[in-house]
């Protein structure tokens, strides 16, 4: 994984986690830390895209599709944990879904082919890399796995070891 560079910095009894990684990129760490508070999202259709392209939400969340283009949409996703079908959908507010299971969620629409987009539903402390940086604060000492995924959906995991001896071990 050359495209990441990882530091960890040991404050009281948690790590800060940072790092540099390719604009687009979302980073999660999944193992014992708490997680993050589920919320509502939206992501817009607009242009015949997905804006943004990629969104990283906790576990449990729901996500809203607004369609702000004139034409109907029918977005869905077959992934196995996350998976569903909207249906077809005029311009408006859209429609929602609630995504409990930690992963990567592929977004289609049935009726434009050309439009792609990402959900990262994370189980876990996440960031979205903006400006080539990234940050989580708040982990305790524990073993983790760290997920690195890119804007086309692939999940890069490496284990990452935080111990009471302020050190990380990949």
């Amino acid at each position: 994984m050359n495209a990441f560079v990882l530091a960890a910095l040991a404050v009281a009894q948690t790590f800060s986690l940072s790092g540099t990684a390719a604009r687009g990129f979302a980073v999660w760490v999944s193992g014992p830390a708490d997680r993050a508070a589920a919320g509502e999202f939206v992501m817009r259709n607009v242009g015949l895209a997905f804006k943004p392209e990629m969104i990283v939400v906790p576990a449990g969340s729901r996500v809203r599709f607004s369609n702000e283009d004139p034409l109907y949409h029918s977005i869905y996703s077959t992934d196995e944990a996350n998976g569903f079908d909207l249906g077809y959908y005029d311009t408006g507010p859209g429609k929602t879904v609630t995504f409990t299971r930690p992963g990567v969620v592929p977004l289609r629409c049935h009726i434009h082919a050309s439009m792609h987009g990402t959900i990262v539903v994370a189980g876990g402390p996440y960031a979205l890399v903006r400006d080539g940086r990234f940050e989580i604060d708040g982990l305790p000492p524990e073993k983790y796995t760290i997920h690195f995924i890119t804007a086309d959906g692939v999940d890069h995991t490496r284990g990452l070891t935080l111990d009471r001896n302020r050190t990380m071990n990949l």
